[in-house]
C-alpha cells in the first residue's frame, strides 16, 4: 500500500549513541527514479555496522545499488530533523503524482547500508527533458487547492483562456470521474476566474458557480479582487434544485440575514451577523411545516439565556440554559407525553453538580446519579417495575470504592462487592435468582486470599 510522505513527519528520530554513529564517505552515486512507496521507521546500518533507524524508499525504476529499496534519515542528508520533514512534506505531491526524482546516495559497495544523501523533484536541468512532467492538467482537492491526482476530485486544464470583456483568466472545473478531456463530456464542477494564467495562486475572482454531478447548479458566489467571499451566495439541493442557504459575504466575512431552506422552501432557520459574528437577540429554528422546533438567544456572539426544543406537535422536548454558550443549572427533557425524561444539574463552570434522575415514561425512577464540580460520586438505577438494579459509590479519581450491588428484576441481592480505590477488597459474593448463595470470594488488594466458599453467604 501507498503511504504518503506526510506521515514522516510524525517520525522523531531517536538522538541515541547507536543513531549518530559513524559518519558517511564523502563520495556519492547519481540516479533518477520514480518512488513506489516509503515504509516508515525501519532499520539500517551505520558506516561504523551499527542499527541506526531510518526510513526505507522502494522504487518503480532500478537503482545503482540494484537493491529493493535505500534508506534515508535527515543525518544521511546532513540536515535537521526539522528540515527533513519539511522536504519530505514539500515532496508529497509529486511522490504521488508519479514525478521523476533526481537522487544521491552514499555508496553501494561499502560498509554500512547505502543512504540517501539528497532527493529533489527532476527538473529539466536536472535530469533532462524526458524525465520533465508536463502538466497540462491541475488536480483540486474538495477545497479547490492543488493536490496529487490520487487524492484529487476535480481538475483544471492550462493554459488556461483569457477573458479580454473581464481582463481575467477562466477556470472550468471538472469531476475526477469525468475523462481528462473536458471536450468529451459535460460533467461540469465548477466554472470561475483568476488573476493568473496558471491558478498557482489557488485564488478566485469576480463571479463563481459550481454544479452537481448531474448538472445541477450547486452554489453561486462572489469573489472580491484579494480572492474573499464579497456579496450575496446560494447553495442549493440536489434533489430539486430549491435554495438550500442564502447569505451575504463582505471582504471574506458574513454579514447581515443568513437564512436555510428546508427542500420543500420553507424556513428553517433566520439569524443576522455583523463582520462574521452572529448578532445578539433570538434565534429560532423552525419545523418543515413552519411550527417552532428550537428557541435560543446570542449575547457577544454566543449561545446566552434560557433554550428551548419542542416536538413537531408543539410540546416542549427539552429546555436548559446558556451562559456563554456553557450549559449550566437546571436541564430538563420531556417525554412526548409531557412526563419528564431526566433532570441534570450544572454548576457555573458547566460541570455536573448535585443529583441527576431519569424516569420512565410512566413517571418511575429509573437512574440517580450523585456529582460534585462535575467529578460522579454514585450512581442508583432501577428496574422498570421499580425493584433496584444497581448501586455504586465512587472516589475522587472516578474509581469504583466501597460496596457495589446487583439486584434481579424480582429483588432479590444478585452480587455484593466491595472495591477500593478500583481494586477489589474484602468479600465478593453471588447469588442465584431464587436467593440462595451461590459463591463467596475473599479479595486483599486484587487478590484472592483463600479457596473460594460455594453455596455459603456470609451477608445476612
Amino acid at each position: 500500500m501507498v503511504k504518503p510522505l506526510l506521515t514522516i513527519i510524525t517520525l522523531l528520530y531517536c538522538a541515541s549513541s547507536s543513531a549518530k554513529s559513524g559518519s558517511p564517505p564523502a563520495s556519492t552515486i547519481t540516479f533518477i527514479a520514480q518512488i513506489e512507496h516509503v515504509e516508515l521507521n525501519k532499520t539500517a546500518l551505520s558506516h561504523d555496522m551499527k542499527l541506526i533507524l531510518a526510513d526505507r524508499f522502494y522504487f518503480k525504476t532500478s537503482n545503482p545499488c540494484e537493491t529493493n529499496s535505500i534508506s534515508a534519515r535527515p543525518e544521511s542528508m546532513g540536515i535537521t530533523d526539522k528540515a527533513y520533514a519539511d522536504k519530505l512534506r514539500n515532496l508529497e505531491t509529486p511522490f504521488l503524482d508519479d514525478r521523476y526524482f533526481f537522487m544521491t546516495i552514499n555508496q553501494c559497495d561499502g560498509n554500512g547500508s547505502p543512504m540517501l544523501t539528497d532527493i529533489k523533484v527532476c527538473t529539466t536541468e536536472l535530469c533532462g527533458a524526458e524525465y520533465t512532467k508536463k502538466i497540462p492538467t491541475v488536480w483540486l482537492d474538495e477545497t479547490l487547492k492543488p493536490t496529487a491526482k490520487r487524492l484529487a476530485i476535480y481538475f483544471i486544464q492550462s493554459p488556461l483562456p483569457y477573458d479580454d470583456k473581464k481582463k481575467q483568466w477562466k477556470v472550468t472545473g471538472w469531476y475526477i470521474s469525468s475523462t481528462d478531456n473536458p471536450s468529451s463530456t459535460k460533467q461540469i464542477a465548477f466554472e470561475g476566474y483568476t488573476d493568473t494564467d496558471n491558478f498557482s495562486n489557488s485564488k478566485f475572482i469576480s463571479s463563481f458557480q459550481s454544479w452537481f454531478e448531474n448538472g445541477k447548479i450547486k452554489s453561486i458566489v462572489n469573489y472580491n479582487p484579494q480572492g474573499e467571499r464579497d456579496g450575496k451566495y446560494e447553495s442549493y439541493y440536489n434533489s430539486n434544485g430549491n435554495v438550500y442557504e442564502s447569505l451575504s459575504f463582505s471582504n471574506g466575512l458574513i454579514n447581515g440575514e443568513y437564512i436555510t431552506y428546508y427542500e420543500n422552501g420553507t424556513i428553517e432557520n433566520k439569524r443576522y451577523f455583523n463582520n462574521g459574528k452572529i448578532k445578539d437577540g433570538e434565534c429560532p429554528h423552525f419545523y418543515e411545516d413552519g411550527k417552532i422546533k428550537q428557541q435560543h438567544s446570542y449575547l457577544n456572539s454566543k449561545l446566552d439565556g434560557p433554550a428551548y426544543e419542542y416536538y413537531p406537535d408543539g410540546k416542549l422536548m427539552q429546555e436548559n440554559f446558556y451562559q456563554q454558550s456553557e450549559l449550566i443549572g437546571k436541564d430538563t427533557s420531556y417525554y412526548q407525553s409531557g412526563k419528564i425524561n431526566s433532570i441534570h444539574n450544572r454548576n457555573s463552570r458547566g460541570q455536573y453538580d448535585g443529583i441527576n434522575e431519569r424516569y420512565s415514561e410512566e413517571g418511575k425512577l429509573l437512574s440517580k446519579s450523585v456529582y460534585k464540580d462535575g467529578k460522579q460520586i454514585s450512581v442508583q438505577t432501577w428496574y422498570e417495575n421499580g425493584q433496584k438494579e444497581e448501586e455504586k459509590h465512587f472516589d475522587e479519581q472516578g474509581q469504583l470504592n466501597g460496596l457495589v450491588k446487583q439486584w434481579y428484576k424480582n429483588g432479590n441481592l444478585a452480587k455484593s462487592q466491595n472495591y477500593k480505590h478500583d481494586i477489589l477488597d474484602g468479600d465478593s459474593e453471588e447469588w442465584y435468582e431464587n436467593g440462595i448463595p451461590e459463591s463467596l470470594y475473599p479479595y486483599k488488594n486484587g487478590k484472592p486470599t483463600a479457596l473460594p466458599n460455594h453455596g455459603i453467604s456470609m451477608v445476612n
